[in-house]
């Protein structure tokens, strides 16, 4: 008589485990969503810090990883022209940007290029943008030109709060006027 029993409630057990919802830890993700021609705005604050666009977004709702193409974000001027930033009038382009939304974190790929509202430019393979500090990083080489020289570097910081751009094993070549 034992048997049929324990038999009985592992049937139940059974029956009633598989009734319950999966644990939504082992379920697929949902799918991602893909737009695109996407024009964004960051905001920080009330007010527009940034202005961008990317050839295609791709964002996954489960992680909040995201990759745009050909990506292309500016920063523009604001309202008291007497306190400029350093990324007032900024402009920068990747290939390929992956990042975290929720982490505010972002990596350009495939040749970061940058120009500012000065003229001057700048180019690395790579690049991280870290928006909880509002540091940008490069361990690559990067080249910076402007009216009159040429910086090459081995990397970079760039501190938006601080205002410093700062190099490693730089070496400057001044442009002779023509």
């Amino acid at each position: 008589m034992q048997r049929p029993f324990i038999a009985f409630h592992a049937l139940l057990a059974l029956a009633w485990t598989s009734c319950r919802p999966v644990h939504p830890a082992l379920q697929d993700p949902p799918p991602e969503v893909t737009l695109g021609t996407v024009r964004m705005q960051y905001f920080r604050g009330s007010q527009v810090s940034a202005v961008g666009s990317a050839e295609r977004l791709t964002y996954h709702r489960h992680s909040a990883d995201f990759v745009a193409t050909n990506a292309r974000m500016r920063f523009p001027g604001h309202a008291d022209a007497s306190r400029p930033t350093p990324a007032q009038g900024l402009e920068l382009r990747a290939p390929e940007v992956r990042g975290n939304l929720a982490a505010k974190q972002a990596t350009g790929l495939g040749g970061v290029w940058l120009k500012s509202s000065s003229g001057l430019t700048g180019q690395t393979e790579r690049a991280h943008f870290d928006g909880v500090t509002m540091e940008a990083r490069g361990t690559e080489p990067v080249r910076i030109e402007g009216p009159g020289y040429r910086l090459d570097a081995s990397a970079f910081a760039l501190d938006l709060h601080a205002e410093t751009l700062d190099f490693e094993n730089a070496s400057t070549l001044l442009k002779r006027a023509p």
